[in-house]
């Protein structure tokens, strides 16, 4: 299993250790249905049982909207669905209830379910378990090495990742009434992600989109062994952050 890192983020007058000013949360409004594949992008299978399954390039669970149609065999929608639902169901959970992105779920059962979820807050050095509509908002990610790749190297060993956060809509005023309902000007929660399942979905984003864009067939692709490595061994070749900027270069 893919190490899960637990942090308790803590607010302190409404401003979040390492968090950035509040952001202003945008839709992906452009949504697209490229051609039909009719085959499995990631085993290469063309006619398989069950038949082939659309691909979201961005998970489908974070409002994701570009659709390659017949891209997937079952097998291996598994597995992508098990990386995406590990990725979208811990940290970004009380986010995505809050914001009613997509869930594939359907019916009253899984509505009452959703409405029934609690998720953990520190006040006053006591846990309380709070509806998602309560929970500050605060999207958390990582920041990692730029690819080794870019100057010829490779990455051995699993992915890790620095820690950021971005306040997102309504943090600051539901920071507030947590504060006030404390009487206390600190409170803290915990948030749970994997740097390596996070870089394992930027690697199907990316894998995906060049399908979707260039063919299957005009390019070698890098990034397929590391969806089904759980540790993501080895991705830090392929999947990281931007290079930074050094003034005067």
């Amino acid at each position: 299993m893919p190490h899960l890192m637990s942090k308790e983020v803590v607010v302190r007058d409404g401003i979040a250790d390492g968090a950035r000013d509040e952001q202003v949360m945008t839709r992906m409004l452009r949504a697209h249905r490229y051609p039909e594949v009719n085959r499995c992008i990631y085993c290469g299978e063309c006619v398989v049982e069950g038949g082939l399954t659309d691909e979201h390039i961005v998970p489908h669970s974070i409002g994701g909207a570009l659709v390659l149609p017949k891209a997937s065999c079952r097998e291996c929608a598994k597995v992508t669905a098990a990386v995406e639902g590990s990725f979208a169901g811990q940290a970004l959970r009380p986010v995505r209830r809050q914001f009613k992105f997509p869930h594939k779920s359907r019916g009253r059962a899984a509505r009452q379910a959703r409405e029934a979820e609690r998720f953990p807050i520190r006040m006053n050095g006591r846990t309380y378990a709070l509806e998602a509509s309560l929970v500050p908002p605060l999207l958390m990610s990582f920041v990692y090495e730029p690819p080794s790749a870019l100057w010829g190297g490779t990455t051995d060993g699993p992915i890790v990742g620095r820690v950021i956060m971005r306040d997102l809509p309504g943090f600051h005023r539901k920071s507030a009434d947590l504060e006030k309902r404390s009487r206390n000007r600190k409170f803290g929660y915990l948030v749970r992600e994997s740097a390596a399942v996070t870089a394992r979905v930027l690697a199907k984003i990316a894998h995906t989109y060049a399908i979707a864009e260039l063919g299957t067939d005009a390019f070698r692709p890098c990034l397929l062994p590391f969806l089904s490595d759980a540790e993501g061994t080895g991705i830090g070749t392929y999947v990281g952050s931007a290079i930074p900027n050094v003034e005067g270069d």
